[in-house]
């Protein structure tokens, strides 16, 4: 059981040395990964739709979750509106307040002094770009 200590030591190294820590996925991050390998996330965040639409409109499309003689619980549009409605609410959940309070901490593409009513105003202005309609 020793090896237990070891590894909640190393677990919090990131909490006692948090510059190290920053230092080190930064330079991994930003340095390494999204300089060199960004185009990655791109292409299979396509792929991964392409092939999403390929399996919708595919012979793959028509199968049916359940026994044969089964109707579905839920309409195409009602299970649409769930799945929207469950995106939106956990999206607003997490970032309703997160979101405003970093943007009014750091205004996007410094449009204005940090923590000032206008980085206040900023901030909500892209809270709701992000969080009204668009989405």
């Amino acid at each position: 059981m020793g090896g237990g200590r070891h590894y909640s030591v190393v677990r919090c190294r990131g909490l006692i040395l948090p510059d190290n820590l920053y230092a080190v996925s930064n330079a991994v991050l930003n340095d390494f990964l999204i300089p060199n390998f960004g185009w990655v996330f791109i292409l299979s965040s396509i792929g991964f739709v392409g092939f999403s639409i390929y399996l919708a409109f595919s012979r793959f499309g028509v199968i049916k979750l359940g026994a044969q003689d089964e109707e579905p619980e839920f309409s195409t549009i009602s299970w649409v509106a769930m799945m929207f409605s469950a995106g939106m609410g956990i999206g607003l959940m997490f970032y309703g307040v997160a979101e405003p309070m970093s943007h009014m901490s750091d205004p996007p593409g410094g449009l204005a002094k940090p923590t000032s009513l206008t980085a206040a105003q900023t901030a909500m202005e892209y809270s709701y770009f992000h969080w009204a309609f668009h989405p």
